[in-house]
């Protein structure tokens, strides 16, 4: 009885599997040298992605900040070295999954390839191992694109996240700040979802050509990132724990912040923190001094000495600035919506009422319905002077901008011009026919 072939005696089906034995050998080689060289691999990438993480200008700007406030740079440099450490250890891990599917994928369809090429078989059995390598590669394709097609795009954009449940139980007006914006998750947030969700946020795209105040705020180093939460009414700070925690205790506020919410990601634990002593969007102060140089402003706000609830920065040169040592208020939110916020105010004294939002052309604001003056303060608030007791204040966002007058009687007419002018073209065809 002949016995069974095992490698073809077609000259150009045996180059075919020497090729692939080859194809085979050097990926289960890549495979080995991946999981023994974990170890150089991932110190190699934590050296090069710590570097790389030097450049970035918001990274600059937190170790000139942290340098300033006493921090060593021998703490800086293991900070970043951890983040480093982070990044190589995600690095070793995708290329050990890649080379793991890699070679099973070469491994299966080389089996396949063998019994096609070194017996005989009937076209209903190469039909079906086509159809199986077919099939596997495309599962393979599949399993790549899973976490863009149904995680990224589905689960995290379709979906409303657990994360966005919890901040969206918080009944109050607020702000969160992400640590980072670098993280594809997070830039997923920051590019729409969080604005689907209606959950502020202060991470917004940097602009080309932002106002000296903006540019002061937000851009510099001038005022510290605890400061800028503070003011910009910052309740919750969202990040990777570990970057979080090493952040938080480099600027040596971390026993300002509380976890509320931890869930995990394929990188490990994200935190929700809640900053105890934020400013809220609508807050009221009996004092305030007067100082129009914004650089001056933004010198005092961020001194820690400081006390951003008690006193407010005024840039108005027609008023005078007040100190009232013993000033206690009482400032509830009846109705928030983006352009209309209504607050009841009780003060022990004369003060003033912020709104945490920047100021506009189109605010408005009145006083127990009487129309107030509103005033700049805090760089990028407003407020409005409130007599002692208990009043209401409304903020209405309104441009009533002739532009805009226009705009809209435009639109309007345009639908009438287009059937109007379609009715004469019609009535004009009509008695040509006729």
């Amino acid at each position: 009885m002949k016995q069974q072939q095992i490698w073809p005696e077609n000259r150009v089906a045996r180059r075919f599997m020497y090729v692939w034995v080859v194809v085979v050998v050097g990926l289960a080689l890549l495979t080995v040298g991946v999981y023994v060289g974990e170890g150089y691999i991932k110190e190699k990438q934590a050296r090069v992605r710590s570097e790389e993480l030097t450049y970035r200008p918001e990274v600059q700007q937190t170790i000139r900040q942290a340098l300033r406030q006493g921090m060593r740079e021998d703490e800086i440099k293991d900070q970043l070295r951890r983040y480093g450490e982070q990044e190589g250890t995600l690095i070793v891990r995708n290329m050990q999954r890649s080379a793991r599917r890699a070679l099973v994928v070469a491994v299966i369809v080389g089996g396949v390839l063998y019994w096609l090429v070194t017996r005989r078989s009937t076209r209903s059995e190469r039909t079906v191992l086509l159809g199986v390598i077919t099939g596997l590669l495309i599962m393979d394709l599949v399993s790549v694109a899973w976490k863009y097609i149904m995680e990224e795009d589905t689960r995290q954009t379709l979906d409303t996240p657990e994360v966005f449940k919890f901040l969206k139980e918080e009944r109050e007006p607020y702000r969160v700040a992400l640590l980072t914006v670098q993280h594809p998750l997070y830039n997923v947030w920051v590019s729409g979802l969080l604005g689907k969700h209606e959950i502020e946020h202060i991470n917004v795209a940097a602009d080309s050509r932002p106002s000296p105040d903006v540019q002061l705020f937000f851009y510099s180093d001038a005022l510290s990132p605890l400061r800028r939460w503070q003011y910009c009414n910052v309740k919750y700070v969202i990040g990777p724990r570990g970057a979080m925690e090493g952040a938080l205790r480099q600027l040596g506020v971390r026993d300002l912040f509380i976890p509320k919410y931890t869930w995990r990601e394929r990188d490990g634990d994200h935190v929700v923190y809640a900053l105890t002593n934020t400013l809220e969007r609508v807050y009221a102060v009996g004092s305030w001094i007067i100082e129009t140089n914004a650089g001056a402003a933004v010198r005092f706000m961020d001194a820690s000495t400081n006390e951003p609830g008690r006193v407010a920065v005024v840039h108005e040169e027609g008023m005078k600035a007040r100190e009232t040592p013993s000033f206690e208020s009482e400032v509830r939110i009846v109705s928030y919506r983006p352009e209309r916020v209504e607050a009841r105010v009780k003060m022990s004294g004369a003060g003033m009422v912020i709104m945490a939002t920047a100021p506009d052309a189109g605010w408005r604001a009145t006083v127990d319905g009487q129309p107030a003056r509103i005033v700049r303060c805090n760089l990028l608030h407003q407020g409005v002077e409130v007599p002692k007791g208990e009043h209401t204040v409304v903020f209405l966002y309104d441009t009533r901008h002739w532009s805009h007058a226009v705009n809209d009687w435009a639109y309007r007419a345009l639908p009438i011009l287009l059937v109007g002018t379609m009715g004469w073209i019609g009535w004009k065809n009509w008695r040509g026919e006729r």
